[in-house]
């Protein structure tokens, strides 16, 4: 009897620890061993974020951008999705300026690539501020033309990094050699069937469990992106689909791929026009698969930036700033009038324990967060009071019901 009531208790107190937000759930790590073990068990991690994913709603964007008015290297910052201002900065990721690129970002974690003398792979979860690197291997030091993704694979509750190292031979056709590293086996693992025969360009998205790439054929140049390679991590598969037909000339469209609703959505900038294409028929490797949502009249944006799941574009008007744009109602809201600034990488900021406890073999580092705004501090600091006690309440009668 007394071990089934300690295992309900356990239960208990992971139902109610998922409704908590990170910060919360770093200060409860430090009351007692029990909830510790708890919270740093990869299975309630992965309870968590599913959770996070499915009754949150996008509260702020982590940002990466880069000052056009003075000389440094990308601030990292946790933005407010409504206003976009400022609620966090990362201070810094110990990565050399002008040396690191983004190439990933899925359930919460960010895949770095920081190129100096070697090639250094990372991922970095903001969250809870840790950092490890990923094993290199002699390939990826080699091989020039080199794309990452990162998914999350939710059978095995597993992060993937996905290596396409690209070969361009003078004569031939292209090919390419793909590596997979598991980060829960702690090892690469080679792909070779159906591997991408045109050069993958990011920046990813992740959905639905694949990552996707534009897919561009160096060989032509006249031709820029021409297809979406893409990726199942749980499959570990490659899958390939053409881009819409939207005009004669491809040399004039600029395409990006971003999530919407929860379905892979193109961005396609031609001529005078911005179309945004969804897709809605998975696995089809044809144009067909792409839905023509929405056409904007390109000329009211001059830099579009990212497509909200609310239907609100954000972008930046030259000497008016920051705006967004409600695609459905047409209304535009100011939210910077001087926004000096070039983003090098926008997305959803998702609250993660990822890394929380460690991954055997490799070492965690620090990232130092510093909080921007004060009144967030007493949010949180209110926030851990109200949760503690609702905790507290619940938990109490919980097992008074099941003691009688």
């Amino acid at each position: 009897m007394v071990r089934r009531r300690q295992m309900l208790h356990a239960e208990l107190w992971s139902l109610v620890f998922q409704h908590l937000p990170v910060k919360s759930l770093l200060q409860f790590r430090l009351v007692c061993q029990e909830w510790r073990t708890l919270i740093d068990d990869p299975y309630f991690i992965y309870q968590h974020i599913e959770y996070s994913r499915k009754h949150r709603e996008t509260t702020h964007f982590l940002v990466a951008e880069l000052p056009l008015m003075k000389m440094g290297g990308l601030q990292w910052m946790i933005r407010s999705a409504a206003t976009f201002r400022k609620a966090a900065e990362l201070t810094h990721f110990n990565f050399t300026p002008g040396y690191c690129s983004i190439h990933g970002y899925a359930d919460g974690l960010l895949l770095i690539l920081e190129e100096i003398q070697q090639r250094r792979i990372f991922l970095c979860n903001p969250s809870i501020r840790k950092c490890i690197q990923i094993p290199s291997n002699l390939v990826i030091n080699l091989v020039h033309d080199l794309q990452l993704g990162l998914g999350f694979d939710h059978l095995c509750n597993d992060y993937k990094v996905v290596a396409i190292n690209c070969f361009w031979p003078f004569e031939g056709k292209p090919s390419s050699f793909v590596m997979m590293y598991s980060l829960k086996s702690r090892s690469w693992k080679h792909i070779a069937d159906n591997t991408p025969t045109v050069q993958c360009k990011g920046p990813q998205a992740f959905v639905k469990g694949a990552i996707h790439w534009m897919g561009c054929n160096k060989s032509e140049p006249k031709t820029r992106s021409s297809q979406v390679v893409s990726f199942n991590v749980v499959r570990e598969a490659f899958s390939y689909v053409s881009l819409p037909a939207n005009g004669d000339d491809l040399n004039w469209r600029e395409t990006s791929l971003m999530v919407f609703h929860e379905s892979l959505a193109l961005l396609d900038a031609f001529r005078d026009h911005l179309c945004i294409w969804v897709q809605e028929k998975e696995g089809c490797g044809e144009a067909e698969s792409w839905v023509k949502q929405y056409i904007l009249n390109l000329e009211l944006f001059d830099y579009p930036i990212y497509l909200k799941e609310n239907g609100k574009l954000l972008y930046i008007r030259k000497g008016q700033g920051l705006k967004s744009y409600d695609i459905e109602s047409h209304l535009v809201k100011d939210l910077a009038k001087t926004y000096r600034r070039r983003i090098i990488f926008i997305e959803p900021y998702v609250e993660s324990l990822a890394l929380m406890g460690g991954v055997n073999g490799h070492q965690l580092m620090s990232l130092p967060l510093q909080e921007m705004e004060e009144h967030n501090n007493q949010e949180n600091q209110l926030l851990s009071v109200i949760s503690v006690s609702l905790f507290n309440s619940f938990s109490t009668n919980r097992l008074r019901r099941l003691s009688s």
